[in-house]
């Protein structure tokens, strides 16, 4: 039987990010009517702290302000906060989009956006400073666009828009229930609205119950475990207990945070400032060497072939895929020997898989592939031994004319066998923020497609509008690594009319700037056209690219990636130690395994012969991101429903 539901039992989470997270103690009884006009208090239960933090408590309860926030029953220094209240708002099936800045504007001064919003219901926070007692006016703006016919509105409907204030929901009985924004194409639609206004009345005070807000210093708390505490005016308490560790002058930093808790693979980086006099001496996990995915280090094999007479061409989008990594050939030629540098991160010890794929482009015929012979295939790397499996004297590779010529290869997969050690750590550059700069075309790369680069495996999301402008784009300067760097440029998908459709734009002038070194471009090309056409029409833009960087700066760093499904579940601690002998300390909670049923109302194989009430009873929920869902033979089914009515006799059934 399996169940995927709580219906009862505890979840435990290791908290990570202290300005999120909003949980109070442990000790608050939930099914209390006091639990609930608690105030929330960051940082939260289980929190780990280092430096300068934020602590904030909200008011829950109208009328019962905070009064004060305190540490270890001593005051922080802490100002009043007034709170923010809550416009919600259906959206139908015609989307809102954020590249449109439709908007809405509180009594004429405050402004917020709406973002990509569909079949769903949309939630702006509104600071309460910007709303008062009584009448409140909110306009609702379509924003606009330049398209092929002109200035275009955004067309989307609003329906049942309502707004919430602590205590209190805003009367808006004058307001219509539905409003339908836009112009059609351009203006072609006149009695859609470019704009309407709203009127809600207010009947407290939005201002009249405060919080508190304060900075707190942990260097001045010893490292341990300290109690935040939150008092409101009726004296009710809020307590969380949280974890303070900071690591000592001199010692390196070292990521991810304290009580990251993570499944699977996890880099850990552990790192001094670029440019500052320190070294590292050690990174360890529970005082032993990482545990890490098998590589080959920061250096770089050779790829080497030679080309017949046909030519390998550039537009054909050609590349490698070493072990599943994208390798772009990213060149031209006809009647000569090519080598192509694979980063040695990317081969392990033993069998590793390099296949060619020739690339398509459509043309008159439709998608044709680029047809060229190679020979002589070769891969080196120093200080390795490398042999070849069955590598043929020849590869005929293509496919005619769209498909003509049986006797090609699309693609031709090739094994090496490496016997070289595996590398569990390497180094990187100093920490600080590398650039890596673009000019963006006329057609705009949009926050909705979620387009994003790959350093080293590292991913960053292009997660803002760009178009026609020059984007200096940071990320951390320690994902680079003395020595060949990888830079993936991937298009993001989203659902459209015809299916999901990838962003289509153009980069220009590809440059890395990493701090404290200098880099130089393997065959980066001036532009690189990007997308799909329409959900895949055309196959001729890239839908990736993968760009290769020699990065010439010291090593002021390591970097681990951590295999945590070979080391077991619970808690870990990470050590960084520098030269000098002093050592960071961070700790990582591991959770490979899936919750389990512990116990189920009917149990697993009980005979039903009358009408049974579900419940299901859940153990180890660490690191649960969605659900749990309850289903019956694969359809769903809610806790507390009952369970035999309509069902067959005799029959078994999978909960």
């Amino acid at each position: 039987m399996t169940a995927l539901v709580l219906v009862g039992g505890n979840l435990t989470v290791a908290y990570a990010d202290t300005d999120s997270d909003r949980r109070a103690t442990d000790k608050k009884d939930p099914s209390s009517q006091n639990a609930t006009t608690l105030p929330t208090l960051t940082p939260g239960e289980g929190s780990y702290l280092e430096g300068t933090q934020k602590a904030a408590a909200t008011p829950t309860l109208a009328g019962d302000s905070v009064t004060r926030l305190a540490v270890d029953g001593k005051a922080i220094d802490a100002k009043k906060t007034v709170g923010v209240s809550r416009l919600s708002f259906d959206v139908g099936s015609n989307s809102t989009e954020a590249r449109y800045h439709n908007h809405v504007l509180v009594n004429g001064e405050y402004r917020a956006d709406i973002g990509d919003l569909v079949n769903e219901r949309g939630t702006i926070e509104i600071p309460n400073e910007h709303l008062v007692k009584g009448e409140n006016k909110i306009q609702i703006f379509a924003g606009t666009v330049e398209t092929s016919c002109g200035t275009n509105h955004d067309d989307f409907v609003l329906s049942d828009i309502q707004l919430t204030l602590l205590g209190e929901v805003a009367d808006g009985e004058e307001n219509e229930y539905t409003y339908s924004f836009g112009d059609g194409n351009c203006g072609s639609n006149s009695a859609l609205l470019t704009e309407a206004t709203l009127s809600f009345f207010v009947l407290g005070d939005p201002q009249g119950t405060t919080g508190l807000q304060g900075e707190l210093d942990t260097t001045e708390l010893a490292n341990g475990e300290h109690t935040i505490t939150a008092t409101t005016a009726s004296r009710k308490t809020v307590t969380n207990k949280v974890t303070v560790n900071n690591a000592p002058a001199g010692a390196p930093r070292l990521l991810p945070k304290d009580g990251t808790l993570v499944k699977g693979g996890q880099s850990v980086f552990a790192d001094f400032p670029a440019g500052a006099d320190a070294q590292l001496s050690s990174l360890t996990v529970d005082g032993d060497k990482p545990v890490s995915a098998p590589q080959l280090g920061n250096g770089a094999a050779t790829f080497s072939f030679d080309v017949g007479a046909n030519s390998l061409d550039d537009k054909y989008d050609n590349h490698l895929l070493v072990n599943g990594k994208r390798i772009d050939l990213g060149g031209t030629w006809a009647g000569q020997r090519v080598d192509i540098a694979i980063p040695a991160r990317y081969l392990v010890p033993g069998d590793n898989t390099v296949k060619v794929v020739t690339g398509p482009y459509k043309e008159s015929c439709g998608n044709n592939r680029d047809d060229f012979d190679i020979s002589g295939l070769r891969l080196a790397l120093d200080g390795a031994t490398v042999t070849g499996k069955d590598i043929a004297a020849s590869y005929a590779m293509g496919d005619g004319a769209c498909g003509s010529a049986t006797d090609r290869l699309p693609e031709a997969e090739l094994h090496y066998t490496i016997d070289a050690p595996a590398v569990a750590v390497t180094d990187t550059l100093g920490s600080g923020d590398a650039t890596l700069g673009f000019t963006v075309g006329s057609n705009s790369i949009e926050a909705r497609y979620q387009n994003h680069i790959l350093v080293n495996g590292q991913k960053l999301v292009l997660d803002a509008d760009y178009v026609s402008r020059h984007v200096d784009l940071t990320f951390p300067n320690e994902w680079l690594v003395p020595g060949w760097n990888t830079v993936d440029v991937v298009t993001g998908t989203y659902a459209t009319s015809c299916g999901d459709n990838r962003d289509d734009f153009a980069l220009s002038g590809i440059t890395l700037t990493p701090l404290g070194g200098t880099a130089e471009g393997r065959m980066v090309k001036g532009s690189y056209s990007f997308g799909d056409g329409n959900c895949g029409d055309n196959v001729n833009p890239l839908t990736e690219v993968d760009l290769e960087f020699f990065v010439d700066g010291p090593a002021k760093g390591v970097r681990a990636d951590l295999d945590t499904a070979k080391i077991k579940d619970g808690r870990h601690t990470l050590a960084a130690t520098s030269k000098s002998g002093r050592t960071a300390t961070r700790v990582l909670v591991t959770d490979n395994s899936a919750p389990e049923v512990a116990s189920s109302t009917p149990k697993a194989g009980q005979r039903i012969t009358a009408s049974v009430v579900l419940g299901v009873q859940m153990k180890d929920f660490s690191g649960v991101v969605d659900g749990p869902d309850i289903k019956l033979d694969g359809k769903a089914v809610k806790a507390g429903a009952e369970i035999g009515p309509g069902l067959s006799a005799g029959a078994t059934r999978s909960l």
